[in-house]
C-alpha cells in the first residue's frame, strides 16, 4: 500500500540518484511516498518524491509531515496538461 505524507517544515534525506550516497533537502510542502511505512520500521524509511529515491528518519516523518490521501495525488499525477487554444 502507498502513503503519502506532506512536509510541514523541510527535512534532510540520504539519495543514491547520481550514483553516490548523498544527502538532499526536502523543502515545505513537498510530497513523499512510502510503501513500507508501518508500526514495525524502525530508523530509516523508504520512499520516493518526484520520482528520486531516498530514505528519510522515521521521526522526521511523523514530526514533520501530514498524511494526504494517495488516491488525489494519483489524479494529479496523471491529468493531461490542457492545449491552449489562439
Amino acid at each position: 500500500m502507498e502513503l503519502a505524507y506532506r512536509l510541514t517544515e523541510p527535512i534532510t534525506v540520504v539519495t543514491g540518484e547520481t550514483g553516490h550516497t548523498r544527502l538532499m533537502e526536502l523543502s515545505e510542502g513537498s510530497v513523499v511516498l512510502c510503501t513500507d511505512f508501518s508500526a514495525e520500521s524502525v530508523g530509516m524509511i523508504e520512499g520516493t518524491c518526484q520520482g528520486i529515491h531516498l530514505l528519510m528518519f522515521r521521526r522526521d516523518l511523523e514530526e514533520r509531515t501530514v498524511p494526504v490521501p494517495t488516491q488525489l495525488r494519483r489524479i494529479e499525477r496523471f491529468r493531461a496538461p490542457r492545449a491552449m487554444s489562439a
